[in-house]
Parts: structure tokens; C-alpha cells; sequence
């Protein structure tokens, strides 16, 4: 459980790092993607995450796996907010040796053992 701590304080950081000037928020998109809907953490995460883009106004949007490990959802989820100009993202993946390697991008992520080079 403290790996999903960390991560939903990842969160909440990025959040308030989007934060800004009024204007500037309103302008800003950033996404949430969790494994699935069904875990109450996850829902918590979502809640406290769209309470803090509402106070913040920034909008967030949020995208979950249809089931436990669907790396699908989540890669088309993190195409979706490229595509829509997203300043950033928060991810809890599914498995991220899968997401490296799917997505296009994932040149970009390196080895997973070189965390001084591509830090998570």
C-alpha cells in the first residue's frame, strides 16, 4: 500500500504544479489514468484529484482500465491526452515494461533498471 501512497502523492504534486495564474488554468489539461474503476483507492485518488483540479482551475481528465491489467485502455488513454495537447499525466499502469514497449513513444522510457537516466 505505501507504493500507492507515493503514488497518489505524485499526484497531488503534479496537480498543484499545474497550478498557476487563473487564466493559465483554464487553459491547462492534465489526465489521471488508473488500472481500473472498481478499486476504492483508485476512486479516492480520482475524487481528491478532480476536487484539486476544480480548486485549481484545471481540467482533468481522468481514464481507468476496463479490468485489472488492461494496458490497452491506458495506452489509448495516454494517446488521448497527447493528442489533446495535455501538459502532464499521473498513471498508476498496469505494467509498465508493457507500456514501454507499446507505446510509440516508449523509446523514450529506456531501460526500466536505469532509473538515473529515465527516472519514474
Amino acid at each position: 500500500m505505501g507504493r500507492f501512497i507515493k503514488i497518489a502523492a505524485a499526484g497531488a504534486v503534479m496537480l498543484g504544479l499545474m497550478g498557476g495564474t487563473a487564466a493559465m488554468a483554464q487553459e491547462t489539461i492534465i489526465g489521471l489514468i488508473t488500472k481500473t474503476e472498481g478499486n476504492p483507492f483508485f476512486v479516492k485518488m480520482r475524487e481528491g484529484a478532480c476536487a484539486k483540479a476544480d480548486e485549481l482551475g484545471i481540467e482533468l481528465r481522468t481514464f481507468a482500465g476496463k479490468f485489472d491489467g488492461d494496458n490497452d485502455s491506458q495506452i489509448a488513454a495516454i494517446e488521448n491526452l497527447i493528442a489533446s495537447g495535455a501538459k502532464g499525466f499521473a498513471i498508476v499502469p498496469s505494467d509498465s515494461e508493457r507500456h514501454c514497449a507499446d507505446h510509440p513513444a516508449g523509446a523514450r522510457c529506456g531501460p526500466l533498471g536505469d532509473r538515473a537516466r529515465y527516472p519514474a
